[in-house]
């Protein structure tokens, strides 16, 4: 019975381990502007109306870094760029 439980509580373990997301730290509004070089103002009111990708905590936005990245990708407009070519 002992090995039983010990190879389904690995079992378990994998699961819970395979299906969890790293988490990722988030940005205040300030390191989001330094990465995406503008100014703090100009990350606030693009969260506020959506354009940009932002989680708020009450008065407070954050933002991850792999949505930046992903929301700067999908805004490239030359098919010549390397993020549309596909390399």
């Amino acid at each position: 019975m002992e090995g039983n439980r010990s190879a389904q509580a690995q079992r378990e373990e994998t699961t819970i381990l395979t299906s969890s997301r790293i988490f990722e730290p988030l940005m205040d509004c300030r390191d989001a502007a330094k990465l995406l070089r503008v100014h703090p103002k100009t990350v606030l009111k693009m969260a506020r109306a959506g354009e940009l990708p932002g989680i708020r905590f009450g008065k407070l936005w954050r933002f991850r870094t792999s949505d930046l990245d992903s929301w700067l990708g999908s805004r490239v407009t030359c098919d010549h760029h390397p993020c549309r070519s596909g390399k």
